[in-house]
């Protein structure tokens, strides 16, 4: 447990390095890992967010212009969630950044061992 929160105030960090809240990273990183079109509802079910709360989060991003929303082609009452150039560019670069952090901190341990100590 203690690891898990000094994790994620090193995370946090790393994210204000970007000018991003750990809130907001996640939807964002979310969104780049599924490789975009991912349904809003989805996100909100993989994040474990109610649908409102994520819709905050995502006005955010959008008006960031880091995420795009677009209708659903197969459901116009649904939102699919894309990363714009710019945010694609940011993840990347979060990407990177976590994966130094993970490295600095847990070392040579396995991800399985991350998991566990997470």
């Amino acid at each position: 447990m203690v690891a898990a929160r000094q994790w994620q105030r090193l995370a946090d960090q790393a994210f204000a390095e970007f000018g991003l809240s750990s809130a907001c990273t996640g939807p964002l990183l979310m969104i780049g890992r599924s490789g975009g079109g991912i349904r809003q509802v989805a996100l909100a079910q993989q994040l474990g967010m109610e649908g409102p709360s994520l819709v905050r989060l995502l006005d955010k991003l959008c008006a960031q212009a880091l995420v795009r929303r677009e209708a659903d082609s197969s459901d116009r009452r649904a939102n699919q969630l894309w990363l714009t150039d710019a945010g694609q560019a940011l993840v990347g670069r979060i990407e990177i950044r976590l994966d130094a952090l993970r490295a600095e901190v847990f070392g040579a341990l396995s991800e399985a061992q991350v998991q566990v100590v997470l």
